[in-house]
Order: C-alpha cells, then structure tokens, then sequence
C-alpha cells in the first residue's frame, strides 16, 4: 500500500524497515527505558526508533500517527449485522447479507428469527492465548497468587456482547493500551525532536464518528471503512482504496512463522535461564524456562504462538534487566 502510494504521486522517500525485531528491540531496549523511565508496555515506540532516526536525519519535526482508527473513527463497523437485527430493519439486512438472492433472503430470516447472537470470546484469540500460556515462564506462586492464567485468557473476551457499532468503538477506547501506547510513543519521538499527533483520536472526529448512521459506515456492500474509501477514492490508487481487508502481509507472515525454526528462541531463552537475575527470582521459574527451552529444542517446536510467547518473554527478561 505504501509503495503504491509512492509510485502514484512520484515520492521517492519511504522508508521501509525490514530489520528481526528480536535484534532491534534487543538493541533498542535500553534506550527505551532511558527515554520512557521504565520498560514500555506496549511496543509500538520501540518499533518506531528507526523511523524516528530518519526523521532526525532528514529535518522531519512533525509525524502523523493512524493510530485510533481501528478503536474508533475508521472501525471495520462489523456489528452492522447485529444493529440491524435488533433494530428490525430487514431491508438493510437483506442488502448487507452476502450470496444469490435465494441465499441471502435465507440468512436474513434465520438472524431475524434467531436474534442473530454475538460470541462474548473471541474463540481464535483465546486458542492462540492458550497456546502461548503453554510456554508462561511465570512462577506457579505468582501465577496462582495474582491468577494471571484466567486474567490472560480474559483478554480474549468482551465481557459483554457488543452489538452496536458504537458500543465497539467505545469498548476499544476504553482499553488500557491506548493510553500507555500514545504515552510512550510521544516520549521516544519528543527525545529525537519529532511531535507525534494523533488526528484519529481528535474528540471532535470521535464525536462525530459516533453521530453518523451506522448503516453510512458500513455502505450498502458491508464494505468496511466504506465512508473513508469514498472519501480517497481518485486521491489513492485503487488498489489501496478497494483493498478487501487492511491485511498489510501478516497473513504470510504468520503461515511462515509457522513453518520456521524456533530455535533461536529457545536458545536465548536457555541462556536467561542460566543467568537469571537475582532479582527475578520467585517471578521468573528459570527451571521451568529451561525445560520449555530444552523440549523446543530437543522435539524442533514449531509455530507461530509458540514464537510468540518466545518472543513476548525474552522482550520482557531484556527489558527488565536493562532497567534493573
């Protein structure tokens, strides 16, 4: 999409980072925490530290952040189906159902007759979830003590079903990651000069998200982010315009992590587990890190959550160390 981009309007400086992101979080960590003052909870500022080096290199003080329009203003409006059922309008849920005629006046009747109900877990989160617990190097104690198993898990529910539009953005807003990420991403951008602003997140394109009819966000296609592809549309190329999903390769990425070794992992994780700082003892159950990292080793354990939870555990062992 960026480069489509580029190529229409001519713009031949981009910057693209295709650097492992265990070597540059690994090299990033330390300074991370010197700008924020502590381990960052969510990555996205440690991911940006090239981006901003560019910056600094080519006199660039101001960067524009997209960040916001998957909680809110640019939200898939998914839950269409669900407003429209509560709302007896079955019109529109006639048009938004996909299918030959036949098919779609059958979908219509089975989600007015059935309420059309709404999974408060998100079952392909909470697989994922599970598996990555598997490799938890947390100590049972802790673990018991603080009941971080269930709390984990609980990620992959709503708690609620979220059957409006609205109710989703408001869902999204409320999570504890907005705020730490916006915190920490205007702290490594300010210590290399650069202001981030957040124009997804203005209240006032919030407020007006929320007014706008639900059945305008979604188009008669139930095409998401119909409003903003109207809006670009002849300004982008088509090709990022009337792109199906916003899937920006991670779909590849994934079927390739999950046929990749993992070793590099359970080797870095061996090696925290012979040197454990003292002062993680008790959290961290360096034995249980070694028999994760031995039977990885030994049986080639592949998979993406299974690098994931890697990853996710030698991110926090570096981190920790380096503000310790």
């Amino acid at each position: 999409m960026i480069m489509a981009t580029a190529m229409k309007y001519g713009i031949t400086s981009t910057c693209l980072v295709s650097e492992p992101w265990e070597g540059l979080y690994v090299a990033a960590a330390a300074e991370s925490i010197q700008i924020n003052g502590y381990p960052v909870e969510h990555p996205s500022s440690v991911q940006h530290l090239r981006f901003l080096r560019s910056c600094l290199g080519s006199g660039i003080g101001t960067l524009f952040s997209g960040f916001g329009g998957d909680e809110a203003v640019t939200n898939e409006a998914g839950g269409i189906l669900h407003e429209l059922v509560d709302g007896r309008d079955y019109v529109n849920l006639f048009k938004m159902a996909r299918g030959s005629v036949p098919r779609r006046l059958l979908r219509t009747a089975r989600m007015a007759l059935s309420g059309y109900k709404q999974p408060v877990i998100n079952a392909s989160e909470l697989n994922a979830y599970a598996q990555r617990w598997n490799y938890a190097i947390i100590s049972d104690t802790i673990g018991e003590k603080f009941v971080l198993e269930q709390d984990y898990l609980n990620q992959a529910s709503y708690g609620q079903e979220l059957r409006r539009i609205n109710s989703e953005v408001m869902y999204f807003l409320e999570q504890a990651y907005v705020p730490t990420r916006l915190e920490s991403c205007t702290l490594m951008a300010a210590a290399y000069g650069v202001e981030y602003v957040w124009p997804l997140l203005d209240s006032r394109l919030i407020q007006q998200w929320l007014a706008t009819p639900s059945i305008w966000k979604a188009g008669d296609l139930r095409l998401g982010r119909y409003l903003h592809r109207r809006a670009v549309a002849g300004v982008c190329p088509d090709a990022v315009t009337w792109k199906a999903d916003k899937d920006m390769g991670f779909s590849k990425i994934y079927q390739l992590n999950d046929t990749q070794s993992n070793a590099v992992y359970f080797k870095k994780l061996m090696e925290f587990s012979e040197n454990m700082p003292s002062f993680l003892d008790g959290i961290v159950d360096s034995e249980k890190m070694k028999k994760i990292a031995m039977h990885g080793l030994n049986q080639d354990v592949k998979g993406y959550e299974v690098r994931t939870a890697m990853a996710q555990a030698i991110d926090a062992l570096t981190a920790l160390n380096a503000w310790h």
